[in-house]
């Protein structure tokens, strides 16, 4: 979780990572959730039931993208892995898309 978000907020955010999959059964992929007040989520990167790693793949740069609002608390970049399978994480950047 990233709490110190004061340089997120009101911009643009990127999630990249590079993935390698094995037998992955269900769309997955990288994922930014953004959290307001009381855990309220206020908006994410918009792929889910679209997430771009299935079956086996060897190793790709992946990303997501999603706007910071200005009263944002929390942004959660992450994986989401739907199904079975193994995911191979490395390089996981986030920054503020220019």
């Amino acid at each position: 979780a990233i709490r110190d978000i004061e340089p997120y907020l009101g911009k643009r955010v990127r999630v990249t990572m590079w993935l390698k999959g094995q037998g992955v059964t269900h769309g997955s992929g990288p994922h930014i959730r953004v959290f307001g007040a009381n855990f309220r989520k206020l908006t994410d990167e918009g792929q889910k039931g679209v997430r771009p790693l299935r079956g086996t793949q060897d190793w790709k740069k992946y990303e997501a993208i999603a706007d910071v609002p200005q009263d944002a608390q929390v942004i959660y970049p992450g994986l989401t892995m739907n199904g079975g399978g193994t995911i191979w994480m490395d390089e996981v950047k986030v920054e503020v898309v220019p």
